[in-house]
């Protein structure tokens, strides 16, 4: 094995070209008494931190004023002696300008023609030749030299956006026009409100996939021993959680990214590097600690590796989160045995829409639907995975924990997920279908859905108005009388009707008028029905997730947890006493179970609150006669009883790991 394999924990100091006459061993102190034990600083690219003989890059005019001349060379011998792994930050997404005057062709030019410049430097192209030929010259200048453990690319993109927030299009270079129309995507759109773009941003992943790999594959060769911190085809995925002025706060960003990472490939390590500041225009200016140690918290609960990034040195900007932050990497550090090898284990898996999807108000609605789902398992201590619709095909195709997958408003289904899925049902697992999912041509793709009929797509607000899904035992047309939890029909829904001898639970209330109120009468109980029960598959076929997450009707949670709990049947782990603001991750690390809890009661707008204080229990049914239980942030440990349920007391503050 190599030795990202195993957990490790990483500080980043940001540097400015004004901090590098820093001293290495003064940092060295500070990183291992922060808990942890690999230090990721800026080596090259935009500046070099060392003595360079490349003529297309800039060395670091401060260096000068070290003794030695050469920062790497001073920060990988200290941190080497404290048993501290040395990664290097490289950006190449800038050169300065003379370089730029004299390699025209690596350059980004806009639709316009025009190169982008911000802060006296040029962007560059990653079709061109700096990234395709030149960068593999730096990384072999850095690896001759130095015993560094690990590179890390910063802003591994193509520049449409500066850090501004300056839009600048479409790159039109001469080597993007040339690659795109050999991709087969003939004209280059000029940028988002193109017709074009979203098939632009696939082949730009695509492009950026490829060089991922190109890069991995150079650097192996050269030292296989030194990791790759980035894309998929790196030895370790990177995720940055950060914060930005203006955006509203999704409250578990951090552990959906970890999750698709670990779901689509459970043997490669994820590396989140928490950012210290509330914003790039901000850098100065602390996150908010209770944010801060969110980002940490959802990382771990999800077996990733967590990284603390600061601007400068600790010692020039003492950011207001690294107490908090200290804590929870020192508990990841005492706790390493538990954290190496674990794996996502959860029984249920939710399926997150490709956020490249070519049409982008059917990616929308997919994106809310996957929220109010996620929410809405997340809020009735449903523990689930997030799975990445683009990779479904490799996690079916290997091994995986699933006994549920939730496949939410995706519309028409590829034939060989449908065939993926037939498979995954065939061999006892279960299937939860909303809205789109599987329609197709007027029919559900999958026939063991029980769906005999899909008649229609009611998307419009206004005919949607005042209609219901509901018992249909709860209705008395007579007396106008709704009775029971009549569920509001949000979004769209799909007129469906169950083939013979197919469970209908719920069916479609059609709209009465809602006003004025003497008038509020009359809706008819139709035959459509808003819940199918086959076996093995269920399928909702309105957007009950988007309708949770406009609304946040308990009643809605409610009902796709009871879904979910129809289609996993005795297969519970954990059954939970706890607010609804507790998420409940499940890991495995060989044959131990490892629970994670998450308070997000702090959960506000745009940032987080100190935490509640939060009471409950754990209820573990299954286990063996007198197995331990232990709560290791408590420090307390209970013993299953007779009948092999162990009942522990749960008295939470910002998380809890329970481990059996």
């Amino acid at each position: 094995m190599s030795w990202w394999d195993h957990p490790f924990r990483t500080f980043q100091t940001n540097l400015r070209e004004i901090d590098a006459n820093l001293d290495v061993d003064a940092v060295v102190k500070f990183i291992t008494e922060f808990g942890a034990d690999a230090w990721l600083l800026n080596t090259g690219g935009i500046v070099s931190n060392y003595p360079t003989d490349l003529e297309f890059q800039t060395r670091n005019p401060v260096l000068a004023q070290r003794r030695s001349g050469d920062l790497i060379g001073d920060a990988v011998t200290a941190a080497h002696a404290a048993g501290v792994k040395l990664l290097c930050r490289m950006d190449f997404s800038k050169v300065a300008p003379d370089i730029a005057d004299a390699h025209p062709d690596w350059c980004f030019r806009g639709p316009d023609g025009h190169r982008q410049e911000y802060s006296g430097l040029v962007s560059v192209c990653p079709n061109g030749g700096y990234y395709q030929q030149g960068v593999q010259q730096v990384l072999d200048e850095i690896v001759d030299r130095y015993p560094v453990d690990g590179f890390f690319f910063n802003w591994f993109s193509f520049n449409e956006v500066d850090y501004s927030r300056t839009y600048h299009g479409v790159c039109h270079c001469g080597a993007c026009v040339e690659a795109y129309r050999a991709w087969g995507g003939g004209e280059l759109p000029t940028g988002r409100g193109d017709e074009g773009y979203p098939r632009w941003r696939v082949f730009a992943r695509e492009r950026l996939d490829e060089l991922n790999r190109r890069l991995h594959d150079h650097l192996k060769a050269r030292r296989p021993d030194v990791a790759l911190i980035q894309g998929q085809h790196s030895d370790i995925v990177f995720h940055e959680a950060n914060n930005a002025v203006g955006r509203d706060l999704w409250p578990t960003a951090t552990g959906e990214a970890v999750s698709v990472a670990r779901t689509h490939r459970p043997d490669v390590p994820v590396f989140v590097n928490s950012v210290a500041f509330v914003d790039m225009p901000y850098r100065l200016a602390s996150e908010e600690p209770h944010t801060f140690a969110q980002y940490l918290v959802q990382a771990v609960s999800r077996s990733a590796y967590p990284s603390t990034y600061v601007m400068g040195t600790p010692d020039v900007i003492p950011y207001s989160v690294l107490d908090k932050a200290s804590a929870i990497v020192r508990f990841h550090r005492e706790h390493h045995g538990v954290y190496d090898g674990l794996r996502p284990a959860a029984p249920v898996g939710i399926v997150r829409p490709d956020p490249l999807r070519t049409d982008l108000v059917l990616a929308a609605a997919a994106r809310a639907e996957f929220e109010g789902l996620y929410l809405a398992a997340q809020r009735r201590q449903v523990p689930v995975d997030v799975l990445a619709e683009e990779r479904l095909l490799d996690v079916l195709s290997g091994k995986h924990p699933y006994r549920v997958l939730v496949l939410g408003d995706l519309g028409a289904l590829p034939s060989s997920l449908v065939g993926a899925l037939e498979d995954f049902v065939a061999g006892g697992g279960r299937l939860l279908f909303t809205g789109s999912t599987g329609v197709l041509d007027g029919a559900q793709q999958i026939a063991a859905a029980g769906v005999a009929v899909v008649a229609g797509l009611v998307e419009d607000e206004e005919r949607l108005r005042n209609s219901y899904s509901v018992d249909p035992a709860d209705v008395d047309q007579t007396a106008g009388a709704v009775r029971g939890r009549p569920m509001p029909v949000l979004g769209a829904l799909h007129r469906v009707q169950a083939r013979a001898g197919v469970e209908v639970p719920y069916r479609y209330l059609a709209p009465a008028p809602f006003g004025p109120p003497e008038k509020c009468y009359g809706g008819e109980l139709t035959a459509d029905a808003t819940t199918v029960r086959a076996p093995r598959i269920t399928t909702v076929p309105w957007t009950v997730g988007r309708a949770y997450r406009e609304v946040e009707l308990s009643l809605l949670a409610d009902h796709v947890a009871a879904e979910l709990q129809h289609l996993l049947g005795d297969d519970v782990t954990v059954l939970a006493d706890l607010p609804d603001r507790v998420e409940i991750t499940l890991g495995r690390n060989g044959s131990r179970h490892v629970v994670h809890l998450v308070n997000l009661t702090g959960a506000g707008r745009r940032n987080f609150g100190p935490p509640s204080a939060v009471r409950g229990s754990l209820r573990l049914p299954g286990l063996a006669p007198g197995t331990r239980v232990e709560a290791l942030v408590s420090g307390t440990a209970v013993t299953a009883d007779a009948s092999g349920t162990a009942e522990l007391a749960v008295d939470l503050d910002l998380f809890e790991v329970v481990l059996w």
